[in-house]
């Protein structure tokens, strides 16, 4: 009896163990379940990642400089927009710095993600880099480094320029010196004023922009034509001087008005009122002001709006100015395809200098892109 009870027992513990050994097996088994799937074609083999890359943006394309150190890449291929895009720089198993060019890139936010395959067609692991494409966007939001005043004084041109406006690096001039060669001077930022005793004719500006260092191109803004640069005297001063507005009046305008920022605020002689368009409209807009009597007209007087300057302007940006003196034929004495971007008093000489009763002025967009336009104070002056 006694021997059967121990049998019994050790019965009971080769079950025991069996149960275990099962279990076990059973776990092993469901473990390498995870792995199947990644195992069943082979194990995988990864090519060698890029070992840096930099990034320089440019206009609408950007400069990627790839650095290779493993001799075991054949091709790098770049990723953009999401995989949709892509381009191939061969390395042939060299090693050093590649610099590509990716070129008629739109302006935006880029990821860009650089994929190496070696001989065997094996492949890396994406190297992710992101940087920033610049095109128009941000060439129309940049202004020119203004000339403040322009005069001849015993035939030598000085002309005073403004503050610098963020990112410029430089600005340049155009004109025709004395011995009839067309010159182009570079003005450095930290010049203020600039005397041309070659001048002979012609005047145009335009200023350079880079938006920081990493960036490869520099940005060119278009020439700013100045015409009918007036003469000083070196004893009796300025040979031009404003009209006085007594007697003006507003003939008529579109736009209607915004709260109480009525049209006439634009001739009230108080830069700090302000004719306001009214906010649910689109441009064009126009307003045509009444001298009461024909005036010689050489130049514009202008001010933007100064009453409230929060949360960005919507300066007048393409504009013309017209005069008549029957008000149904109108002759175009100024057109400015980028009225200067500034809070400072603009003296505009025109293009075409006339005699006239009435005076035009069209506004048909804005720096800040909004449908609706204003002013703070406009008037002419003329020649003495």
């Amino acid at each position: 009896m006694k021997k059967y009870k121990k049998y019994v027992k050790v019965i009971k513990q080769y079950v025991l163990a069996g149960a275990v050994l099962c279990i076990v097996l059973s776990s092993c088994s469901k473990m390498n379940d995870l792995h199947n799937e990644y195992l069943e074609g082979g194990e995988i083999t990864y090519a060698a990642k890029v070992d840096g890359v930099e990034i320089r943006s440019g206009e609408n394309r950007v400069l990627l400089n790839i650095q290779i150190v493993s001799q075991r890449i054949e091709t790098v291929r770049i990723y953009w927009n999401d995989y949709l895009d892509s381009l191939d720089v061969a390395i042939n198993n060299r090693v050093g710095l590649f610099p590509q060019y990716l070129n008629n890139l739109e302006e935006k936010d880029y990821i860009f993600y650089l994929v190496s395959f070696d001989k065997f067609g094996n492949k890396s692991l994406p190297f992710e880099v992101s940087g920033t494409v610049y095109g128009e966007r941000f060439k129309n939001g940049l202004s020119n480094r203004r000339v403040q005043t322009a005069y001849i004084v015993n035939g030598v041109l000085t002309l005073d320029w403004s503050g610098a406006p963020t990112n410029a690096v430089s600005s340049e001039l155009l004109y025709t010196d004395n011995t009839g060669s067309e010159r182009t001077l570079p003005i450095p930022l930290d010049e203020t004023s600039t005397s041309l005793e070659d001048w002979k004719s012609g005047l145009k500006y335009r200023t350079l922009f880079v938006p920081d260092a990493t960036v490869i191109d520099t940005f060119y803004l278009d020439w700013v034509t100045m015409n009918g640069i007036p003469v000083k005297d070196p004893v009796d001063g300025w040979l031009f001087e404003e009209y006085s507005k007594n007697g003006w009046s507003v003939n008529d305008h579109t736009g209607d008005q915004h709260g109480d920022m009525k049209p006439e605020n634009a001739i009230d002689g108080n830069p700090m009122s302000t004719w306001h368009t009214n906010a649910s409209l689109n441009f064009p807009y126009y307003i045509i002001v009444d001298f009461g009597k024909a005036l010689q007209i050489d130049g514009i007087v202008f001010q933007n709006r100064l009453d409230d300057l929060s949360g960005g302007v919507n300066w007048p940006k393409q504009v013309t100015w017209e005069a008549s003196n029957d008000l149904s034929s109108w002759e175009t004495i100024l057109a400015l395809n980028e009225m200067p971007n500034t809070k400072d008093e603009l003296w505009l000489p025109c293009t075409t200098s006339m005699s006239a009763r009435y005076l035009k002025f069209s506004m048909y967009s804005g720096w800040r892109g909004q449908p609706y336009g204003y002013i703070g104070e406009m008037g002419v002056f003329h020649l003495k």
